[in-house]
């Protein structure tokens, strides 16, 4: 019966379209938050931060190693904190660019869709420093 019309309510039928493409667009948002939101691994602020970290401890074991050594049988000893205390100040100053560099990275927040006749017309994604993110569950 290849001549028989088979008899749809076109009101089932749009909302059945309208679930299938709000799932699969939900799907692929999550999709592209996900891919969005992966760290870089080329973020040049906290490798910049890193590397300043390092060479600062370079520093303070440096200043470490080169304290004088006694000569004499007599020890008195004297601690000269003069190098060692703004090395430390220095790894401070690192772990607080790197901090600053993570809390400031920019993380999808949100998408707003904006709808035209047969679905989304067009997705924009809204970007916010990663600090002032809030889960939401």
């Amino acid at each position: 019966m290849p001549d028989e019309e088979i008899d749809i309510d076109d009101d089932l039928a749009a909302k059945a379209i309208a679930a299938k493409r709000h799932k699969e667009l939900t799907g692929s948002l999550k999709g592209i938050a996900t891919l969005l939101n992966k760290p870089e691994k080329d973020d040049k602020a906290i490798v910049d931060a890193i590397k300043k970290q390092g060479e600062s401890l370079d520093k303070v074991a440096a200043a470490i190693s080169n304290q004088p050594k006694p000569e004499k049988s007599e020890v008195k000893v004297e601690v000269n904190n003069k190098e060692i205390l703004p090395l430390l100040k220095e790894i401070k100053e690192g772990n607080d660019r790197i901090l600053a560099a993570l809390e400031n990275k920019p993380m999808v927040d949100e998408f707003k869709i904006e709808n035209g006749n047969y679905g989304a017309k067009t997705v924009k994604v809204i970007y916010k420093p990663m600090s002032q993110i809030t889960i939401k569950k």
